[in-house]
């Protein structure tokens, strides 16, 4: 029975995967084909140095307290050991707060090109977790400097990292 069971998960795995590879295959010459065209019939303009800085400043703005965050993380982390390393966990995580600050408002200001359009609900959500993000961050802040709560500034990193995944997915997905 356990043969017979093995042989039927592994033939159902191997013709999924060759009958969904080559659909894939179809996929992607189809996309392939219209990327050429539009690159055929379209000529790159570049834009002005003020419309590159500024359009679209949240998704670039954004990288900022999100790799400051992940690394104060990890550095808390290593500071249970080296407590040389708190130090500096606190002040990139100083940093990335002060970070959120633009981040939010330049987020707000973009979200107005969603509006009445079909990711408007998806905007809507990735706000509502951006604004918990920003509190998380903030929230750990405060609780790595005070000092009878600071035991517990590893369960908000790892609450912040949560947060800066879902709302980061949520984005990519806006922005691509």
């Amino acid at each position: 029975m356990r043969l017979i069971l093995k042989l039927i998960f592994s033939g159902f795995i191997f013709f999924s995967v060759v009958y969904a590879h080559d659909d894939y295959e179809e996929i992607e010459e189809t996309k392939i084909e219209k990327v050429e065209k539009q690159v055929q019939n379209e000529k790159f303009v570049m834009p002005s140095i003020k419309d590159a800085i500024f359009k679209h400043l949240h998704n670039k703005l954004i990288h900022f307290p999100i790799a400051l965050s992940v690394l104060s993380f990890f550095f808390f982390l290593i500071s249970f050991k080296y407590p040389d390393f708190k130090k500096p966990a606190e002040l990139m995580l100083l940093i990335a707060a002060l970070f959120t600050i633009p981040v939010y408002f330049s987020g707000e200001s973009q979200i107005e090109n969603f509006e009445e359009g079909a990711k408007e609900w998806l905007a809507e959500i990735h706000e509502e977790f951006g604004i918990f993000t920003i509190i998380s961050i903030w929230l750990w802040l405060f609780v790595s400097y005070i000092k009878g709560i600071r035991k517990f500034a590893i369960v908000f990193g790892i609450i912040t990292l949560i947060l800066i995944s879902i709302t980061g997915f949520y984005g990519g997905i806006l922005a691509h």
